[in-house]
């Protein structure tokens, strides 16, 4: 209560810096006033308000873990989308035999397909129709292929209460599958989408009953563009484009996120990296984002993680990486500065215990991903996490304030499905947050647009559990 109140006539209810509280005369009076003992004590007992009131601070954490793509690597996710889709799309005509109709839209160059580019839509396979959720699970939008509903026909298929009959279902496996949460997956529903708007074509308009087929046939070209020993073999379109033009589909990491991930060291903290991609693929990115020495910036780097199973499946051993390919042996022990493949928390917790001398360091972990970051840290382990959520970048009153091309902006904007973090519920019949909006409220400590600004908040500062910085995308 006397955090709150001191927060409250500090005008700092959001974010607080506990070196400005105890260096400003006004706030120490306050302080003292309000019973928090001498000037000196005021920063612990801030900290300890903090964990009464559900607050986080970054100098809390002893250990910080950063994924890969989409996190500490940032893609050029319009030109990803262009090469994704349009392999896809070449697979299906040529392999499976689908109509030639599929080449003659490519998002480079259709405004539409781009438009219909939306993360977090839910695949109601009998029906082919792709489903944008309310907190409450109500739909709030829908389309049928890439045609949108509209309120009258999403009502006359779901009912007045606009409910999915899928959805206990679908919660219950949010942390077995990607379900489309990340820039990789989209592509794979707008290719789906548009199956079915070809398919209904040479139907005569006529609903299928196929629909599950179409999106098992859909999936398999991204199965084979993703299939990690592709980018040693340079077979596939996806691994030999990435691996020739790596500049050209990626960015890298600013100076100021590097300087920020070497002060975590030196300033004690334990840095790791934990990601799901290849070690080839990955040290690809590594030396383009932070350079030919990215080792540096880590005491430990983790591949082929497979989140979230690396959180749910505690019998998977570490092995060590010699060369290019990994022992059969497992590792019976982690070293610094070793790269290690596989692993799960449980075993990488006693690493850390040993690391900080601490029996449950806290940790925190960066990453892009709801269903293979956020929720599983949260549901199996005792980590917390800073979710990395692109769309921020288009939040109003700050849009002009983001680092984003003209290009990116077009496809991460979205009139067809409307913002990612809030909409109106014709149910509810107001604003409303959406149902990954909520997700991320209740599992994540932080988000963040992208890790360049985790680099402006200090070390010290306190934040409510859960802050959107630089500012909440929906206000209730």
């Amino acid at each position: 209560m006397q955090y709150r109140l001191l927060c409250r006539l500090c005008h700092r209810t959001q974010r607080c810096d506990i070196k400005g509280f105890v260096k400003s005369k006004r706030l120490c009076k306050l302080a003292k006033y309000l019973g928090m003992s001498s000037s000196s004590n005021v920063k612990e007992e801030l900290q300890e308000e903090c964990a009464k009131e559900k607050m986080v601070s970054l100098s809390a954490f002893d250990v910080f873990g950063f994924d890969l793509d989409h996190t500490l690597c940032k893609y050029n996710l319009a030109s990803v989308f262009d090469l994704t889709f349009k392999t896809g799309s070449q697979y299906l005509v040529e392999k499976l035999h689908y109509p030639r109709e599929l080449l003659t839209s490519a998002p480079s160059s259709d405004p539409h397909l781009r438009d219909f580019y939306f993360k977090g839509l839910q695949i109601d396979l009998k029906l082919g129709n792709c489903l944008k959720l309310c907190e409450h699970g109500h739909i709030l939008r829908a389309s049928h292929g890439t045609r949108a509903l509209s309120n009258d026909e999403i009502t006359e298929i779901y009912g007045v209460k606009r409910l999915w009959s899928g959805m206990k279902q679908f919660e219950k496996s949010l942390t077995e599958h990607g379900v489309y949460m990340d820039y990789f997956q989209i592509p794979l529903v707008v290719l789906f989408a548009r199956l079915v708007d070809v398919v209904d074509k040479q139907n005569d308009g006529q609903v299928s009953s196929d629909y599950g087929r179409f999106y098992d046939e859909a999936a398999e070209p991204f199965r084979q563009m993703y299939y990690p020993p592709h980018f040693a073999e340079r077979t596939g379109h996806f691994f030999p484009e990435i691996a020739d033009r790596t500049d050209a589909y990626t960015h890298a990491a600013s100076d100021e996120l590097k300087e920020w991930l070497l002060t975590l060291r030196r300033h004690g903290k334990r840095v790791f990296l934990l990601t799901s991609s290849f070690t080839d693929y990955g040290q690809t990115l590594l030396r383009r984002v932070l350079g030919a020495d990215w080792e540096k910036y880590f005491d430990i780097s983790i591949f082929r993680a497979r989140k979230p199973l690396f959180f749910t499946d505690t019998l998977q051993p570490f092995t060590e990486l010699v060369g290019d390919s990994a022992e059969d042996k497992p590792v019976e022990k982690l070293e610094d500065n070793g790269i290690y493949l596989h692993g799960n928390w449980v075993l990488f917790k006693s690493f850390l215990q040993k690391q900080t001398g601490k029996d449950n360091p806290k940790v925190l972990y960066f990453g892009d991903s709801i269903t293979s970051d956020v929720l599983p840290t949260k549901r199996f382990s005792d980590w917390q996490t800073v979710a990395v959520m692109e769309e921020m970048q288009l939040e109003k009153p700050h849009a002009d304030h983001w680092d984003v091309s003209d290009e990116e902006q077009a496809l991460l904007s979205s009139r067809q499905w409307g913002s990612f973090f809030a909409d109106h519920c014709p149910v509810c019949t107001q604003l409303t947050q959406t149902y990954w909006h909520r997700v991320l409220s209740e599992n994540s400590a932080l988000v963040i647009p992208h890790m360049n600004y985790i680099t402006e908040l200090p070390m010290n500062g306190v934040y409510k559990n859960c802050t959107f910085y630089p500012k909440f995308p929906m206000k209730k």
